[in-house]
């Protein structure tokens, strides 16, 4: 069972998250402008093998994303809410995130591991926008655009200026890896335009993006280089290690 302690956002002292403790193995949490704050993790209790334990009917799945809930004084709002939609047999959902905008409503974001009869697996990046009461207001949907096999992972959403965000992820193909990413509308959810790639060094991982201003956005990949991108997504300087920088 996830917990909070103390120093995370107020005085309230330690207390649980989730109300069904069982093999949560990631937390994202956010707040909004006045102070809500929303937790989602991937959780297992509708996984087949819990079935017995908690005498429900499972879908077969391995792992679902879910949510909860909370004021600024952190007295739950909700219970636990299911985030991912209906899954099929053996569906993993992993790789979570999350941006809560200034108004309450919030994105999810995660990648979904379908199994494929041939033994392979279909990765996808997913995300579904809530209001603050967690009630669906862009039911899940896939962002990429391309739809074959290949492992997509490392999804990562960030904030815009004029009201939009940015979604990113990498996309391994023939053991190279590519990064795309995609914009949209944080009014109305829409996307802007379709997937892009970012032009950077092949092999590069954990990708995550923060914007400085309305021209230019930082790039940080490998945990340690740092590369500037203008608004069409295009390098600005080379990358820069930072450890060899410091070193």
């Amino acid at each position: 069972m996830f917990t909070a302690a103390e120093d995370v956002c107020s005085q309230a002292g330690q207390f649980d998250i989730n109300n069904i403790a069982y093999a949560e193995p990631d937390l994202v949490i956010d707040r909004d402008a006045d102070g809500y704050i929303i937790a989602i993790w991937t959780d297992m209790r509708d996984a087949w093998w819990f079935e017995d334990d908690l005498d429900q009917n499972s879908s077969g799945e391995e792992a679902a994303v879910y949510g909860r809930i909370f004021d600024p004084n952190l007295n739950p709002i909700s219970e636990d809410f299911r985030i991912s939609g209906p899954s099929e047999d053996g569906t993993t959902a992993l790789n979570i995130d999350l941006l809560v905008l200034d108004d309450g409503r919030f994105v999810a974001l995660w990648v979904m591991v379908d199994p494929l009869p041939s033994g392979q697996q279909y990765t996808s990046v997913r995300m579904a926008m809530f209001n603050r009461n967690g009630e669906v207001l862009i039911a899940e949907k896939e962002i990429n655009e391309n739809k074959d096999v290949r492992l997509r992972s490392f999804p990562k959403i960030s904030r815009i200026p004029d009201k939009r965000f940015m979604i990113t992820w990498s996309e391994n193909k023939d053991g190279l890896q590519h990064w795309y990413g995609q914009l949209f509308d944080n009014v109305n959810g829409n996307q802007i335009g379709g997937n892009f790639q970012i032009n950077i060094p092949i092999g590069s991982r954990q990708f995550r993006h923060f914007y400085v201003n309305e021209d230019e956005y930082l790039g940080v990949y490998d945990f340690s280089v740092i590369q500037r991108f203008n608004t069409v997504h295009e390098p600005l300087n080379s990358p820069v290690n930072l450890n060899e920088s410091l070193g």
